[in-house]
């Protein structure tokens, strides 16, 4: 019985042993490489965010300290010189004032427009991004399992027999068998090559 045993299970490890090794490490290395990704993620977001803050702020500087003063400069022009413009000048800025507001939180609405795209597209990409690492890291991890379940499995053959298994040895074996099979069947299937 264990001899029947033994070759159905040294087929089993000819499969499993025809897979590339990889070391424990690459486990351990495409956990870390996740979790960097995860804070670059998070490092991209921040810096977008800070990036239209300061565009933002520029916004706020530009309308305040130049667009103002010289819509406040044009309407002086525009008033005819006989006018008081202490008494007139705070009146005709009320009026302005909501326009410009307008002005600037139109520009504040596109910056905010323009960031949410942004960090949306960043987002997708990383998802995408995310769920490939997860997929490699659980095909690498299936792989240490594997060989790991690989290893003790020989050794458990070993311990039963006493004698190591040479897994190379069977494969070629195994493939010698199935190229004569080969051969034969297309002997037969092609009588003219007999001949």
């Amino acid at each position: 019985m264990k001899k029947t045993f033994i070759p159905a299970l040294t087929l089993a490890l000819f499969v499993i042993s025809s897979c590339t090794s990889i070391p424990k490490s690459s486990v351990k290395l495409s956990e870390e490489i996740m979790k960097e990704s995860k804070e670059m993620h998070k490092l991209n977001i921040a810096l977008i965010k800070q990036l239209f803050e300061e565009r933002r702020n520029a916004v706020n500087s530009f309308i305040n300290n130049k667009y103002l003063p010289k819509v406040v400069s044009n309407y002086k022009k525009l008033l005819p010189e006989d006018l008081d413009y202490k008494e007139q000048l705070p009146k005709i800025i009320e009026n302005i004032v909501p326009v410009l507001l307008r002005k600037k939180d139109s520009l504040q609405s596109l910056l905010e427009k323009q960031e949410n795209e942004f960090i949306s597209v960043l987002s997708d990409n990383y998802t995408e991004y995310s769920r490939a690492t997860y997929v490699l890291h659980d095909l690498i991890t299936s792989g240490a399992k594997l060989q790991e379940e690989q290893r003790q499995t020989l050794n458990s053959i070993k311990n039963l027999t006493g004698q190591e298994i040479n897994v190379d040895k069977i494969q070629q074996s195994i493939e010698g068998f199935y190229k004569n099979i080969n051969t034969k069947l297309n002997q037969m299937v092609s009588p003219k090559s007999n001949k």
